[in-house]
């Protein structure tokens, strides 16, 4: 299941009389959404929450984007992925932060592509011993028993 970050009437502010807000509900706003998350993806935690402003109107380019390039035509769509692409870099490199409704700013960490686990600093819990031999490092179930109490 997807999160979407727009709606039909957010596009139809933004992009009057386009499309009927059927295929603005039913192809474009998935594709928007879904783009948006992979180009992300690496330096962020997707999908966004409801009130990230930056994802709102950045879902809502890569729609119109999406429909621009439909026309055979670059030129129809060269200025706003040329916008969409300087800020999706802009974010990753951390030099722009995403931003919620109310102003609160989130900066990616230096580009990292490394994608956060809560058991990342644990030992895994299967490994090549034999099944019979497998444990649950400790640390990890201390800090799970620390965290409830």
């Amino acid at each position: 299941m997807s999160t979407f970050y727009f709606t039909g009437s957010d596009f139809a502010s933004r992009y009057p009389g386009r499309l009927t807000n059927a295929e603005v509900t039913s192809v474009w706003i998935p594709y928007g959404c879904r783009e948006l998350d992979r180009r992300l993806g690496s330096v962020f935690t997707v999908p966004f929450s409801s009130n990230n402003f930056t994802a709102f109107s950045l879902a809502m380019d890569l729609a119109w984007l999406g429909i621009l390039t439909r026309t055979g035509k670059i030129d129809d769509s060269k200025e706003i992925k040329s916008m969409v692409d300087a800020a999706i870099k802009a974010l990753i490199s951390g030099k722009e932060p995403m931003v919620t409704v109310d102003g609160v700013m989130s900066f990616a960490a230096g580009g990292s592509q490394t994608i956060w686990s809560s058991t990342q600093d644990y030992k895994p819990v299967f490994d090549q011993r034999e099944a019979e031999q497998q444990r649950i490092d400790p640390d990890m179930t201390d800090a799970d028993w620390d965290a409830d109490t």
